[in-house]
């Protein structure tokens, strides 16, 4: 996809050098909803998506932030397909989305 039609995300800049780790926190959050589903943990969905909104939210991510809120309500609603589908927007979100300093 090229760069022009990513979505930019806007950081501010003290925290622009730490993005690597957010987007290897959230990846990393992804894999383990991702096992909690498949193990049926709909309260370690819930918690995993908790933590990531705050984290997403901190950096600016509301696109992401958005979605978590719906993947939360898909596990209280305990709806797989619902929660299969979020986590791939999720996913391309965090692989399609590019990062910069706000200025």
């Amino acid at each position: 996809m090229p760069q022009s039609s990513r979505l930019r995300v806007y950081v501010d800049p003290d925290l622009f050098d730490l993005v690597p780790v957010l987007k290897k926190s959230l990846s990393s959050d992804l894999c383990d909803i991702a096992d909690a589903l498949n193990s049926g943990n709909y309260e370690s969905i819930r918690e995993s998506g908790h933590s990531s909104l705050g984290a997403a939210m901190t950096y600016g991510f509301d696109s992401y932030a958005d979605e978590l809120t719906t993947l939360r309500q898909a596990a209280l609603d305990q709806n797989e397909a619902r929660l299969w589908e979020s986590i791939a927007r999720l996913k391309a979100l965090l692989e399609n989305s590019v990062f910069v300093p706000a200025v």
